[in-house]
Parts: C-alpha cells; structure tokens; sequence
C-alpha cells in the first residue's frame, strides 16, 4: 500500500548540509600531522558534541582552553568561525526541498546545533525560510 506524503523532516547536520571540523582548521594549520593531532586531541568530534547536548559554549571553551592553552587562539576560532566547519549543502539536498516545496508539501527541519551556532548559521542559509 501506498500512502500520501503529508510532511517531511529533514535533520540538518550532514543531510543538509555538511559538516566537517577539518575543514575550518585545516585553512588555520598548516602541518597535516598537527591538523590530525588537534582534531583527534583537542577540538574533536565527541567534544564538539557536548555543545549540540545543550552544554554552554562558553563553559567549553574556557575548560579546553586551561587544559591546552597553547592552542586558545584555535578553539577561539571553534566558536567565532564554527559556520567555515560547513562548506555548503550536501549534493542534491536543496534541490530535494525546493521540489517539495513546490508541490506543497509541508517541511520541518530539526537540529542538535547549539543554540549559539544555529543563531548564526540560520539567516545564512534562505533555504530554511
């Protein structure tokens, strides 16, 4: 049996757009075998996480900043740059919207982006209107 399509989510991280922490510090690093020890050690994924749990940035921010303060520019720039982290949609995701759209389907998107970062990335991308 087939069914009418009567609404579609799209989560927004990786399916809509991309995500990648390499591609903000890899413009900031210059030396691959310290670009891949940061990543792995300092600004990770899983610590990046706690921020989309809802953890106060600030309250991350300052806590890696004491344990690696030869780095605090470079996390500084986790929270100023963090929209140079997604490079642009992923292919053919907008194109998948707007044909929705077009037949009248309603669309929701959902996100585990901290608050601070969905603040800013949002009036970036007219998609979301």
């Amino acid at each position: 049996m087939v069914s009418e399509i009567t609404s579609v989510v799209f989560d927004v991280g990786k399916v809509l757009v991309q995500w990648n922490l390499r591609h903000l510090f890899a413009k900031l690093i210059d030396d691959r075998n310290e670009l891949d020890w940061f990543l792995a050690n300092v600004v990770t994924p899983e610590w990046h996480f706690q921020h989309d749990a809802g953890r106060p940035l600030a309250e991350m921010l300052s806590e890696l900043k004491a344990e690696y303060p030869a780095y605090a520019a470079l996390i500084d720039a986790y929270a100023t740059r963090f929209n140079e982290t997604i490079p642009g949609p992923v292919p053919g995701s907008f194109e998948i919207v707007e044909e929705l759209a077009a037949h009248g389907v309603p669309l929701f998107a959902i996100t585990n982006f901290g608050a601070e970062f969905w603040a800013a990335f949002r009036p970036t991308q007219p998609i979301f209107d």
